[in-house]
């Protein structure tokens, strides 16, 4: 059976020679739920492309709070709406990366197992090569021993693949987050299958196709691991 889709990962020794002490502008609220007794938030999902600026919970997005769940119902109402963001999860990073990078300049720089970053002449490279469909922002980034900028962006990545996730709270909708053996394509905006996005239910994970894999392989990138799921 042939490969079709790949959960990606940093590559090997990747996060050795490169790392970044940085997080993203603003970070949706943490929730308290009194119904399930769970204060939680998710990891991963990132939307560098947005703004709160002017946002009324732009402070509250700083301040790294949990809000009874509630509460946090009006505020993710309000920043989907501002943010045209159609699921705001506790936890969601929202804005670009502000941070400051040790070790080599890498084509492709982790923060994290779940978030990376594209140096921007690596970007254009790949978008010659034929990698569409996704949004980048610049990240705020300079070199931790100076105030250097360097030149990269951050990929928006959609959560546009999902797998069965029950909820297990049927007020805060937590659930239960497990990594896949099998998916199924959810795409939110539209029918085409994004070439790499994020885990729905998980979206920690990463997923890519073999389209975006191949166009990785073509293109000398190295900075990825690409572990076959189906």
């Amino acid at each position: 059976m042939t490969t079709t889709h790949f959960e990606v990962l940093p590559g090997v020794d990747e996060r050795r020679r490169a790392a970044i002490r940085g997080v993203s502008r603003w970070i949706s609220p943490g929730v308290d739920c009194s119904n399930c007794e769970r204060q939680w938030l998710v990891i991963g999902p990132s939307y560098p492309t947005r703004s709160l600026i002017g946002c009324e919970y732009e402070p509250l997005c700083r301040s790294g709070k949990n809000l009874p769940f509630a509460d946090f119902d009006v505020v993710r109402a309000s920043l989907s709406e501002r943010t045209g963001i159609e699921e705001i999860l506790p936890g969601t990073n929202i804005g670009p990366l502000v941070g400051a990078l040790s070790g080599e300049q890498r084509e492709i720089v982790w923060v994290s197992v779940w978030q990376f970053l594209f140096r921007r002449d690596v970007w254009k490279m790949l978008a010659r090569a034929g990698l569409q469909g996704i949004e980048v922002a610049d990240a705020e980034l300079v070199t931790a021993d100076s105030t250097e900028a360097l030149s990269y962006c951050e990929p928006e990545l959609y959560p546009g693949f999902s797998v069965a996730a029950p909820r297990l709270c049927s007020t805060c909708g937590f659930r239960e987050l497990a990594r896949p053996s099998v998916i199924r394509v959810s795409n939110p905006l539209g029918d085409a299958e994004p070439s790499i996005g994020r885990l729905a239910s998980s979206p920690s994970v990463i997923i890519a196709n073999a389209a975006f894999k191949e166009i990785c392989s073509n293109t000398g990138i190295v900075g990825f691991e690409f572990r076959p799921i189906s």
